[in-house]
């Protein structure tokens, strides 16, 4: 079974990173809770679209971010499991540093390049037959994806709310319970 695995606020930490980085230039003190917006507007209120994409293609953004750990518990389970492929969207700059980051994990990774965020989709992706896991809706409502995966992480943003009418759609707020479907898809190979 192959699974389809989204990057940024899936596998690692992208926004706290963000977060972070914006407080120490600003010497303010917000977390992912003060998030509200796609374009950290709610962190910093005098950033550009282009502010956010030097973000997301900076060496210190590349150099501090981190895993998330819930992912790091299940990896295992996963990579004697299932063929995992990485399908992330970005910048050519953003996704050869992304590729560069994600070797050490040894899965196949395919970059979408885009010009900016507006369009996240992921469709151009053949994942039949297969399992996405993502944390963005945009990206997965095309797909066709056998089961889809929204992982919110405790988060209420207006990316991450599903959409109706999206069979086999499941809503997560950890990896424990990506890791329960999986377990449970792996035992019943039916269901996909």
């Amino acid at each position: 079974m192959k699974i389809f695995l989204d990057c940024d606020d899936t596998i690692m930490n992208s926004s706290e990173c963000i977060i972070d980085l914006l407080n120490k230039k600003n010497g303010t003190n917000k977390t992912i809770r003060d998030l509200k917006d796609f374009h950290y507007r709610s962190i910093d209120k005098t950033l550009t679209d282009e502010d956010v994409i030097r973000l997301f293609e900076s060496d210190e953004f590349w150099n501090s971010v981190d895993y998330n750990n819930g992912f790091l518990e299940i990896k295992g389970f996963i990579d004697s499991n299932f063929d995992v492929e990485i399908v992330s969207c970005g910048t050519k700059l953003n996704l050869d540093k992304k590729e560069k980051k994600l070797k050490s994990l040894g899965y196949k990774f395919t970059g979408i390049p885009i010009k900016n965020d507006s369009n996240l989709c992921k469709k151009c992706i053949n994942m039949q037959g297969g399992i996405q896991i993502d944390d963005n809706m945009n990206s997965m409502e095309n797909t066709n994806a056998t089961i889809k995966i929204l992982f919110q992480n405790g988060n209420d943003f207006t990316w991450n709310r599903p959409k109706p009418n999206i069979d086999n759609l499941y809503v997560v707020q950890t990896w424990k319970e990506i890791f329960q479907i999986l377990e449970f898809l792996k035992k019943n190979p039916d269901f996909v």
